[in-house]
């Protein structure tokens, strides 16, 4: 992937720059922020929710990957595995150690906007590198849970947008195909095409 060191700038920009499909829908529940699917020889797909903290959802993207990259086959570690791969992938310990001492709600919030990672995945973070103590990781999180920042964190990380499948779609209609043969190529109507593709493909 040629990262350089430090935070991943945009998660949705670097898989699609690696080929990755990625594309935002309705997945019909909060409790699932994204899917991927890597059938053998084709490129792998991920579905995003619309509904998810930018924060929340590089995060899962990078779990996401990490199950793509490390589990062909299911087991009982699979989660955690994937959990600890999207925190080195965002937060590589060589990059963030120095970072991590002496945590505070404050400090949380500032790093936040650094790494673009929630407040408790870089408290998380801290302890599992030993930059802090397990009490003061238990601190933390009751200052966490009673500022309220459980449901909702402060400092909005803006929510990463696909662009690779819109832009291809505005190229192809620029080369003079119709809406309706690439609307048949996707398997999808002309009308589901226009509401999901074509307006994000004009700016293109």
């Amino acid at each position: 992937m040629g990262l350089e060191p430090g935070p991943v700038k945009n998660m949705v920009q670097l898989l699609e720059s690696c080929g990755v499909v990625v594309v935002r829908r309705d997945l019909g529940s909060n409790l699932i922020d994204a899917l991927i699917s890597w059938p053998d020889g084709r490129a792998p797909l991920v579905l995003i929710g619309d509904h998810a903290p930018g924060d929340r959802l590089r995060f899962t993207l990078a779990h996401e990957l990490g199950h793509a990259v490390m589990h062909k086959v299911p087991s009982n570690r699979q989660e955690a595995e994937a959990d600890q791969f999207a925190s080195e992938f965002l937060m590589p310990a060589d990059d963030i150690r120095h970072d991590l001492n002496n945590v505070s709600l404050a400090r949380l919030a500032e790093l936040k906007l650094k790494w673009r990672v929630s407040m408790a995945a870089l408290l998380r973070r801290a302890r599992d590198l030993g930059a802090i103590s397990d009490f003061r990781y238990k601190q933390v999180n009751i200052d966490i849970s009673t500022a309220g920042y459980r449901k909702s964190e402060p400092v909005e990380i803006t929510q990463e947008s696909p662009h690779a499948v819109a832009a291809a779609i505005s190229t192809r209609i620029a080369s003079g195909e119709s809406i309706e043969s690439i609307a048949r190529d996707a398997m999808m109507t002309t009308e589901e095409l226009r509401d999901a593709y074509v307006g994000s493909a004009d700016v293109y």
